[in-house]
């Protein structure tokens, strides 16, 4: 199991999982994928033309087959209803992304890219709104203010850094607030916003 979403009952939403899945993750995958397909372009550009085309698509559906016999045995059939907030991203890779493949295919290889993650890279897309605030918070230097998924709400909070864990499982941020250095668990935090205040770090938090 991977980070879970859940709904207000406390039960797993799977949907809303995939859903934001695929949300953050899409333009990763397809950024990664039209690399791929640039760089074996690149490699048969000394064939002739009337050839390349065909050897690019032989090279293509064998990597395809790859991906399928590693994960042979191992796959589970999923299913998605997109949502309201998905359904603009699910139009755009049916009708742009797609190229010559399934869209059970293309989705098959975004999950399985998304699995070969290490499990710190994974959490960071799941929670990828709220990552990229940190980031932005640290780097514009600004104070924010933290909710957690238990309802504890951290006020004029400086972040001066967002680590992995040493096994690489998870990401943690570190803080300092309320004259308290704390360290809070990206997947754990609910909501960041941005305020307009420098933040204020001691020396020795950041040492």
């Amino acid at each position: 199991k991977d980070f879970r979403i859940l709904k207000p009952s406390g039960e797993e939403n799977l949907n809303a999982f995939i859903n934001i899945l695929v949300i953050n993750f899409y333009e990763e995958f397809s950024a990664d994928d039209e690399s791929l397909r640039e760089s074996i372009k690149g490699a048969l550009s000394a064939i002739p033309e009337k050839y390349a085309k065909e050897a690019f698509f032989e090279v293509m559906n064998a990597i395809t087959k790859r991906e399928k016999e590693e994960n042979l045995g191992k796959s589970v059939a999923l299913s998605f209803k997109p949502t309201k907030s998905s359904e603009s991203v699910t139009v755009y890779i049916e009708n742009v992304l797609l190229k010559n493949e399934a869209i059970s295919s293309f989705y098959r290889r975004l999950f399985i890219a998304y699995s070969k993650k290490l499990k710190n890279e994974r959490e960071k897309i799941i929670h990828k709104h709220n990552y990229e605030l940190l980031v932005s918070a640290v780097k514009k230097g600004l104070q924010i203010c933290i909710s957690l998924d238990n309802g504890q709400v951290y006020n004029n909070v400086s972040v001066y850094a967002i680590e992995p864990a040493k096994d690489e499982l998870f990401n943690y941020v570190l803080c300092f607030s309320d004259k308290k250095n704390r360290t809070l668990r990206l997947a754990k935090i609910k909501t960041v916003s941005l305020l307009a205040k420098n933040a204020e770090i001691p020396e020795e938090s950041q040492c």
